[in-house]
């Protein structure tokens, strides 16, 4: 499948990141642990190159806050790759 041309990117079936809205914040240590569980394997394989798409903004923080790692909503993405001529 090609969404955007040059671009080559793979879906992962990540499952909950753990922080489902506030339930991180109330509890953390458990949050974290599910969040190595669905996750750790696929982030140790991310590289500073590459771009982590991810839809939730609660997994978005999550992913920031537990592997120190950026990633961007969908639609960002794509507003970013449009060339306006």
């Amino acid at each position: 499948i090609k969404l955007i041309p040059g671009i080559r990117f793979e879906i992962i079936n990540g499952g909950c990141c753990g922080m489902a809205g506030d339930f991180g914040y109330k509890f953390s240590k458990i949050s974290e642990k599910i969040a190595y569980n669905s996750l750790g394997n696929f982030m140790e394989k991310i590289k500073d190159k590459d771009v982590f798409v991810v839809t939730g903004t609660s997994c978005r923080k999550q992913i920031l806050d537990v592997f120190e790692t950026h990633s961007i909503h969908l639609s960002r993405l794509f507003n970013e790759s449009i060339e306006i001529k």
